[in-house]
């Protein structure tokens, strides 16, 4: 660190400095209770997160910006200030910033509302951890800005790469959802947010400021001191070795835009390659276009001229051929086989929930919803089964499982549902889901199977039609309802 660049930056950052503080000042004033209540000190905590993290993202645009302009890169670089002097003064300052007003903030919290509720202990746990994600976010987003040449590459080069693993769990859904009967989850969430320096370090803060240590997540935790070290050194390589001269040129790092541009082509064709081969429609392939588009664009604001380059265009074609290749035999492999295997072990419970719209002639025929002259029955069940007991249940399972079968058919078949219901499997542990399929293109249960899956569950029947009186109650028990249908007739 050097001193007098550290003066240096508070004498010519008092509009920032100001601007923050005021920031705080203004939100936490919202916030302040004198109450001692946890919940008012944890949500005073928490808006201190949000507003430090913003921080980590601004402040390295600001305090980086200067190797980015001709004008001051030269200058700032003459200066009799080391690189290595420059760059840890400059993190010093930033995060004298972000951690700083968190600090002042918290203390006050305390002190207003945290004494007799929060205990010292809990108040140091939380200054301590947020201190070392303070730290790595500075880190992290200085090393991602640094790899643009220019200011505007460096931020969309940050933001791209910080919204890409939201985007790969969202699409990695919409792919499962569209390649697998039973919007199977493939990958946990939970787990595939590991991809995200922000999202494993913010989870167990979460779980630090409730004091939730049994929530603390220790590969979460791993990574992130994973990504602050790989922070460290890339920051270090791209601040220490940087030349003068790249500043507001095309931005050719090979982690900038050439990495961002295929791995987003990539995500978004596989996307689109698999509603494609789930609804071969016309609109896909306009989809395809339009992703086309999007990448000359791309193309085109990286290398700041518009220009088509055969290679650009061949590993575009590339991107997009692998992918329909891949869905088209994922489809035509049934999800790659996934869509079949249902282990009936996993976990302690295995439960089918089924509901359908049916016509109340006839519980095993669906309700045709052109037809509106058909009167409704709602027929439902939850058929729970300890996974220790499967044997003494075999002949409702087995029937339960021919019917998941001819749901995965009508799904591969791209059957139309043309009622209201759904068919549901799940396995559980201590009643949290592990494994979970619905099958919206099911084949209605028939009067002689719900009376079979009676014997092991409780089938209900929700009917309004025949009853006189709308104050009676409308559900019945399967027996009790044809035995009514039946004098009713």
């Amino acid at each position: 660190m050097n001193k007098n660049y550290f003066k240096y930056l508070v004498r010519n950052r008092k509009l920032l400095i100001g601007f923050f503080f005021v920031l705080y000042l203004v939100i936490s004033l919202f916030l302040f209770r004198i109450d001692r209540s946890r919940e008012i000190f944890c949500s005073i905590v928490m808006t201190a997160v949000i507003l430090s993290l913003g921080m980590a993202f601004v402040l390295p645009v600001l305090l980086f910006s200067f190797a980015m302009r001709r004008n001051s890169a030269d200058v700032y670089f003459a200066l009799p200030v080391s690189r290595k002097e420059m760059r840890l003064t400059s993190l010093l300052f930033a995060f004298a910033l972000c951690y700083g007003y968190f600090l002042i903030t918290v203390l006050i919290a305390w002190l207003l509302c945290g004494i007799g509720t929060v205990r010292l202990l809990h108040l140091a746990v939380i200054l301590v951890f947020f201190a070392f994600v303070c730290a790595a976010m500075l880190v992290i987003n200085s090393f991602l800005y640094l790899i643009g040449n220019n200011i505007p590459d460096g931020i969309i080069i940050l933001a791209a790469y910080t919204m890409f693993p939201l985007f790969a769990v969202l699409a990695e859904d919409l792919i499962v959802s569209n390649l697998i009967a039973g919007n199977m989850i493939l990958v946990n969430p939970a787990k595939a947010w590991i991809l995200s320096p922000i999202s494993v370090l913010v989870t167990n803060c979460i779980a630090v400021i409730d004091f939730r240590l049994a929530d603390f997540n220790i590969p979460y935790f791993a990574a992130g001191v994973l990504y602050a070290f790989i922070g460290w050194f890339g920051l270090k390589k791209e601040f220490d070795e940087r030349k003068s001269e790249r500043a507001e040129h095309i931005s050719d790092h090979p982690l900038a835009y050439k990495t961002i541009i295929n791995c987003y082509a990539a995500l978004f064709s596989l996307l689109f390659a698999s509603s494609l081969v789930h609804y071969p429609e016309a609109e896909y392939v306009v989809a395809f276009v339009m992703l086309l588009g999007c990448y000359i664009i791309a193309t085109f604001l990286y290398q700041r001229k518009l220009k088509l380059e055969w290679k650009s265009l061949a590993l575009f074609g590339a991107e997009v051929i692998i992918s329909l290749a891949i869905m088209v035999v994922g489809w035509n492999t049934r999800g790659f086989g996934l869509a079949d295997q249902i282990p009936l072990s996993q976990g302690d419970t295995l439960t089918y929930e089924y509901y359908l719209m049916a016509d109340q002639d006839d519980l095993g025929r669906g309700k045709d919803m052109s037809m509106n002259e058909v009167h409704e029955a709602y027929v439902g069940f939850t058929l729970a089964v300890k996974t220790d007991r499967i044997e003494e249940h075999q002949e409702v399972i087995d029937l339960m499982e021919s019917y998941r079968k001819k749901a995965i058919d009508n799904y591969y078949a791209r059957k139309e549902q043309e009622y209201s219901g759904y068919l549901r499997t799940m396995n559980s542990r201590n009643g949290n889901s592990i494994l979970e399929y619905t099958y919206p293109t099911f084949a209605p249960i028939s009067e002689e199977d719900l009376r079979i899956i009676n014997r092991y569950a409780e089938v209900t029947v929700n009917c309004y039609e025949y009853y006189e009186k709308w104050d009676e109650e409308p559900e019945k028990l399967l027996e009790d309802y044809l035995d009514w249908r039946a004098h009713q007739s």
